[in-house]
Formats: C-alpha cells, structure tokens, sequence
C-alpha cells in the first residue's frame, strides 16, 4: 500500500528555508526534532558525517539524500532542509537535504524513500528548483505532496534506474555518439531502433577500436612504436561514419520487476558496466554499478 512522502516528514522537520553555514550545522538542525538531548544530537550528527566521509550522498548538483543506521534506534526520521544559498557538501553544493535515520532492521524503508525521492526528482526537472525557491514549508509540502512510497515493495530495477536511459540512434555518428558520453558522463550508450526498441550498446571501447588493429592485443607492450597515433583515424571519420556497423549486439538485460539482487548477480557475472532495463524490448532505463552501490550497498 503507497504512503505519501510527505507523512513521513513531522512538520517540524520540515525546515523552509534551513538557515546553516556548513554540513555540521545542517545535520544539527535536521535531527533536533527527534534528539532527546544534546548527547544524542552529536551522536546522530557523528553517524551521519562519518557515512558522508564514507562516499559523499550527494547524488547530482543541489540535492543530497544524507543518512545513517542508528544502533539500537526504533524511530525512522526524515526530515528536509531547504537552504537557497547551499552549503559545501562533497565535491559540490547541496541546497536541498533529505535526511534519513533509522534501525538497522528498517533499512528496507529507507532504500525505498531514497528509491522514491531519486524517480520523482529525475522525472520532473522542475521539481528541484522550485524547492529551492519555495520560501515556507506549506510551498515545499505542495511541491512534495504527489511522492509516494512503496514501503513494502521489494526494491526492483526500475527503483534504481536512471530513466530515461540516454541512448542514441543506429543512425547516429560517431561525432554524436562521442558528445553524448560526454554530456551524460558515461562509457557507454544504448543504441536504439524505432520506438526505442534497443538494438545493443555503443562505447569507448567500440570507438577506440577503430584505430587499433585486432592483432595489436598479440603483442603485449607497444611502447616500441612510439610515433603510432591511433586516433587520428577515428578524428577523420568520427563525423561521416555512423555506429551501424560499430556497436555490439550483446548487452545484459533486464525487465523493470528484476529484484536488485539480479542485477548484482548480473553484474557479477558478466563483468559489465551497465545493464539496460527493457519492457517488451523497449529501452526504458539504465542501471549502473554506481547506482547499485549507492542504493543497496552502502545504503
């Protein structure tokens, strides 16, 4: 049964705006609410900064899902901090705080708030900004109120997919095919057919292949030819030539429903990078080593 997101959040953990200069002062704030003394305070602020030293929860610009297994703790709390002018957190800025406790025994709820938060922000891109620009917490319930949570649903692919999956057509050249890894930071695309059926994948590797012979894998080190550039082949065809006869067929897939379990076994198994995530061979979203980690394995 779906729960709204915003019944999680006891009003005064709704903190709009959050007026904090560091990540420290944050924390303090977001916990105050369910610490029963200054004690505990410093030990729910303790946890939290030493799982954020662990890998950063700052999951795109602005926005931060901070959390922490409480030992011997049988409250699950979420609180929300909006603060314009951001604070250092990470390798960046954060704006927008979804901080999570909870027991050990409660980590599946929050996988599934964190699953929740992560498909409604990537869904709608407004919905970060207006956070942000929201100036009282009634503003910020409105924005929130839509999000619900499947408390007790196995957590799937399509909680932890990016979607939509960035992908390219089998028309696509290689100049295109080279900007779009940039812009979406990956090593590798889908490509698509029509109505996105996926046709395989198309990367690095693929395009780096151009310019270095099959027989060159035979010969071990290669510092004996050092005049040998083997991009300038792929710069002198990378904007006539397309991916049609480049990508390869051969990629892992998995339906929307595949437990995330699957997918670390996949992963495992095939030793990949991504695995694409098709409903009746249409592409619908891509799922990575690092969402995996980030949303079952260092939850």
């Amino acid at each position: 049964m779906p729960m709204r997101l915003i019944d999680l959040i006891a009003p005064r953990s709704l903190c709009v705006p959050l007026p904090v200069a560091d990540r420290r002062e944050a924390f303090t704030a977001l916990v105050d609410d369910v610490s029963e003394s200054e004690e505990q305070t410093k030990m729910l602020v303790d946890l939290l900064e030493r799982r954020e030293d662990q890998a950063s929860t700052l999951i795109c610009p602005d926005l931060a899902f901070p959390h922490a297994r409480v030992p011997d703790w049988t409250e699950f709390h979420l609180a929300v901090g909006v603060i314009p002018e951001g604070i250092p957190f990470g390798s960046g800025t954060a704006r927008v705080l979804f901080l999570l406790l909870t027991s050990a025994n409660k980590n599946n709820l929050i996988l599934q708030v964190r699953a929740a938060l992560a498909k409604a922000f990537f869904a709608d891109p407004t919905l970060l900004p207006n956070l942000i620009a929201a100036d009282t917490g009634k503003r910020a319930r409105q924005l929130l109120a839509p999000i619900t949570v499947e408390a007790k649903k196995p957590l799937t692919a399509s909680d932890i997919m990016i979607a939509p999956a960035p992908s390219v057509p089998v028309s696509a050249s290689i100049h295109q095919v080279l900007g779009s890894l940039r812009e979406n930071n990956l090593t590798e695309l889908a490509v698509v057919g029509a109505d996105d059926e996926l046709l395989g994948s198309v990367g690095i590797d693929e395009i780096t292949g151009l310019g270095i012979p099959e027989y060159f894998d035979l010969m071990g080190d290669l510092s004996f030819i050092p005049d040998y550039e083997p991009f300038v082949e792929v710069f002198q065809v990378e904007h006539s030539e397309t991916i049609e006869a480049l990508y390869t067929r051969e990629v892992s897939i998995v339906p929307p429903d595949a437990h995330v379990v699957s997918l670390a076994q996949l992963f495992k198994k095939n030793k990949v990078r991504y695995i694409y995530v098709v409903d009746e061979a249409r592409l619908v979203g891509i799922c990575t080593r690092r969402q995996l980690l980030r949303s079952v394995l260092m939850p």
